[in-house]
């Protein structure tokens, strides 16, 4: 705690702390794993970039230290330990009492392991219980993501149909034309090629039947002018050329 290893039982703040009243703190759950090479901690870096980001999110000023130095903190203090299997918990947090929130209060940093068995309970961790494996979570969540996924595609397959191209009428303008259009605000020509929603590319030139250009010129001809609210106004196409 504040740059220096103390034992655990004295690893104590103040009954009137504003970080433990007020909640002004920010924390991270790391896993360290028993390895053959010793101990190996999961994601280290990116779990210290997160808590100092989360540090600055919430308006914390001057923190108590940099990337770098909390990552050695933290190697410091498993190795300390002499740990393998343990869960790691940095936190910054404001010390002082409740009436130096506004000046006074100081930002300071508090790491400590503990061994799983004492997390999740012997007989948890001997089942193989997996309420408080985060890599679990994240992959099941993964999963999750998928599934839904899958299931919005065969969605879209079973609402699919084939359209023949040479069937498509080019007299006027509907999904799979290509359109040559003059910007009568500027006279500026342009082609779009008007598709469904998931195929809409706007670098390639491919604009979606629902959206408001797409919509403003199905159904035109060849000369119509169509007219098309956009935030910035009104846009005014004329239709000079339809095509496949």
């Amino acid at each position: 705690m504040d740059g220096r290893l103390v034992n655990f039982e004295n690893a104590n703040v103040h009954f009137v702390n504003a970080g433990l009243h007020y909640g002004i703190s920010v924390f991270e759950g790391i896993r360290c794993y028993a390895t053959e090479r010793g101990p190996a901690i999961f994601r280290l870096q990116e779990h210290a970039e997160r808590l100092l980001d989360s540090a600055q999110v919430i308006g914390f000023r001057d923190l108590p230290c940099s990337l770098e130095k909390l990552i050695e903190i933290i190697l410091q203090t498993v190795a300390a330990n002499g740990m393998g299997d343990c869960y790691i918990r940095p936190l910054i947090y404001l010390d002082g009492a409740m009436h130096m929130i506004v000046e006074g209060g100081k930002l300071k940093l508090g790491v400590a392991v503990w061994e799983w068995a004492h997390f999740l309970g012997a007989e948890a961790r001997e089942k193989g219980d997996l309420k408080e494996n985060a890599e679990y979570d994240a992959a099941k969540e993964a999963q999750g993501h998928l599934e839904a996924r899958i299931q919005r595609l065969d969605g879209e397959l079973a609402n699919a149909r084939v359209i023949d191209e040479s069937t498509i009428d080019t007299s006027k303008v509907s999904i799979l034309t290509k359109v040559t259009l003059t910007n009568l605000n500027n006279e500026k020509k342009v082609t779009y090629h008007l598709v469904s929603e998931k195929e809409a590319d706007l670098k390639l030139g491919k604009i979606s039947v629902t959206s408001p250009i797409g919509k403003g010129l199905l159904g035109k001809h060849v000369g119509d002018v169509a007219e098309v609210q956009v935030p910035a106004g009104t846009l005014k196409f004329k239709v000079e050329g339809i095509s496949i």
